[in-house]
């Protein structure tokens, strides 16, 4: 099976909003702290990455054939859908009305690295795997954490509640995910296979700012 992944996540309901910039976190390039509308604009980001990583991880897990990361896949899928409705439901604190779109269409180079990210059914579960966990995770751990240290203790605080809650739950998965594949990392040819998939993620995650590259140094 060769699914198409959506430009937006199939929330019911959801229409698009107008072009985002690229990466998660540009509208703290400029001032600090958040405006509601830089907030609102940031975790409507986050939403759309959360339910785009619940698509793509979940529709993977039919394709695996390995019960034990099959398991794993799943466990990460449902946790990351879990997370986008923790942003979805902050929306009505940041201002967020009846009629407004909920998910955003995000900037192209963030799309197209999500189609890169997600692999057609024939690659292998290696590529898979180096690609959720030495790649996404990692550097949406890096956003989360760098979005928290940068965050108003009273202002942000329905923000930074739900930081807090994912960036557990994320290092979690990265440790599980990690030992996992190291398991897979049976040959030389599998780690180069590994760090060939992680290098070309790697380019196309700095392009599209995914990770500490979004934010002032």
């Amino acid at each position: 099976m060769n699914e198409h992944f959506p430009d937006v996540p199939s929330r019911p309901g959801a229409t698009p909003a107008p072009h985002l910039t690229p990466g998660f976190a540009r509208a703290l390039e400029a001032r600090a702290p958040l405006t509601m509308k830089d907030s609102l604009e940031v975790v409507r980001q986050y939403a759309w990455f959360e339910r785009s990583l619940f698509e793509i991880v979940g529709a993977w897990v039919v394709s695996v054939e390995e019960p034990a990361i099959r398991v794993c896949l799943h466990v990460s899928s449902r946790r990351h859908v879990l997370h986008a409705e923790l942003w979805e439901d902050l929306f009505g604190g940041l201002g967020w009305v009846a009629g407004d779109p909920v998910i955003p269409l995000p900037d192209s180079v963030l799309v197209d690295f999500m189609q890169h990210f997600r692999l057609p059914d024939q690659d292998g579960t290696l590529e898979r795997v180096v690609g959720l966990y030495r790649v996404v995770l990692p550097r949406l751990i890096s956003t989360y954490s760098l979005h928290l240290e940068h965050s108003a203790q009273v202002a942000d605080a329905a923000i930074l509640r739900v930081l807090k809650l994912v960036l557990l739950e994320d290092h979690e998965e990265w440790h599980q995910g990690e030992m996992m594949l190291q398991s897979l990392l049976t040959t030389e040819a599998d780690v180069l296979a590994a760090s060939r998939r992680q290098s070309e993620l790697e380019v196309l995650a700095q392009r599209c700012g995914l990770g500490a590259s979004a934010w002032p140094g």
